[in-house]
C-alpha cells in the first residue's frame, strides 16, 4: 500500500506509524497510511481506482516472486481438505478475509487454491469493519 500510494502520489511521504494492522481491513489500513501522507478522504476517493491497481500489480509480482522463492505455501493438508470439503453436499465453503476481494483471490491462487471453491465471500472492500463481514457473507 505505502509503494501504491507513494507511486500515485510521489511528492507525498506515506508511513505506518501508528496504523494498527492487526484485525483491520485494507480499506481502513489504506485511509489511515494516506491520512499519514496528507491525503484526505476525498482525494483518496478520487484516486481510489489507481491506487487499487497498481496495489494489485504491485502484490502480484511480490506474490510471484514468493511462490518462485517458495516462501509463500499453504499449511499441509489444506488442499486435500479444501478439495474433499467442495465435494460434500453438507458443505458449504466460504472465506472471510479483510483484503480487498482481489487481493485476497490473488493470494489464494499464488499457493495454488481455486477462488471459485468457495461459494460464500466477504472481504475488506465490502466492509471496512471486519465485525460486519460475517453479516455479509449470509447475505
Amino acid at each position: 500500500m505505502l509503494a501504491a500510494l507513494s507511486n500515485i502520489f510521489p511528492q507525498r511521504s506515506f508511513s505506518r506509524d501508528g496504523v494498527h494492522l492487526g484485525g483491520v481491513c485494507d480499506p481502513k489500513i489504506l485511509t489511515q497510511v494516506a491520512f499519514n501522507g496528507g491525503i484526505g478522504l476525498e482525494q483518496l476517493k478520487q484516486h481510489l481506482p489507481e491506487i487499487l491497481g497498481r496495489y494489485e500489480e504491485m502484490v502480484s509480482l511480490l506474490l510471484s516472486r514468493a511462490t518462485k522463492a517458495k516462501t509463500a505455501w499453504v499449511c499441509p493438508g489444506v488442499h486435500e481438505l479444501l478439495h474433499r470439503a467442495s465435494y460434500s453436499s453438507n458443505t458449504c465453503l466460504g472465506i472471510l478475509s479483510g483484503n480487498y476481494e482481489s487481493i485476497g483471490f490473488a493470494k489464494l491462487e499464488a499457493v495454488g487454491i481455486d477462488p471459485n471453491l468457495f461459494q460464500v465471500t466477504a472481504f475488506g472492500s465490502d466492509h471496512e469493519d471486519r465485525n460486519a463481514l460475517p453479516g455479509i457473507a449470509l447475505v
